[in-house]
């Protein structure tokens, strides 16, 4: 069990926000891995941001306002304590001679940033959001990414699930613009998602080799 302080917070947009904490001399991770924070007899999962050779701990923060933990992250004074464990997960980059294909929605893109922030080059980024607000560090991946794709609905679509609409747009520009081989697909963020892509990939890239790692918006957070 780690402690850490909260030292920063930033907002995002209005239902997303970061967090600096210190980090607890000893803790080693790699990029994409998880840690898990204890409150209230809760346990809730967060990537870091940040490359694990940073000196701080960043968090992307979706807020739940009915929810357990998140809007104290979102309150706590600065200098509040937190406790976690880890790290956990293994949805790591695994080099290989395929190209990397990033996917994600929402805050699914942390594990990207942390990846990216190690030094992790060469790949694409397909970003899937139901409003452009949401593209979170859209400015650093335009400057990272071999090619950075924001996948959003048209100004004028209205839907109930914008989402869908956003990750019919990543199917069409796969199916538009990767070339039938092998590739290595990492997909984060939502279930149904994460679902299709991996039928889809079976279909069209079945020589391909696919990572995934569930990111929920629990209302419970």
């Amino acid at each position: 069990m780690y402690t850490c302080e909260l030292t920063r917070r930033q907002w995002l947009s209005d239902i997303t926000f970061e967090v600096d904490l210190t980090r607890p001399s000893g803790l080693e991770f790699q990029a994409g891995q998880n840690l898990c924070f204890h409150f209230q007899k809760v346990e809730r999962y967060y990537a870091p941001l940040s490359s694990p050779a940073d000196p701080s701990l960043k968090l992307c923060v979706y807020l739940i306002k009915s929810g357990i933990f998140t809007p104290v992250l979102a309150k706590a004074d600065i200098g509040t304590r937190f406790t976690f464990t880890g790290p956990h997960g293994h949805f790591l980059f695994r080099p290989s001679s395929r190209r990397p294909i990033f996917v994600a929605t929402g805050t699914g893109v942390v594990p990207f940033m942390s990846m990216a922030r190690s030094g992790i080059r060469g790949f694409s980024l397909l970003h899937i959001v139901p409003q452009d607000e949401e593209l979170y560090y859209r400015s650093y991946f335009e400057g990272t990414a071999d090619a950075y794709v924001p996948c959003i609905p048209e100004p004028d679509r209205q839907a109930e699930d914008m989402l869908a609409i956003s990750a019919d747009k990543a199917l069409e520009y796969l199916a538009q613009h990767l070339p039938v081989d092998a590739y290595d697909f990492y997909l984060c963020g939502n279930q149904s998602m994460i679902r299709d892509l991996t039928l889809f990939i079976d279909n069209r890239y079945p020589d391909s080799m696919v990572y995934t790692e569930v990111f929920y918006r629990s209302r419970r957070s």
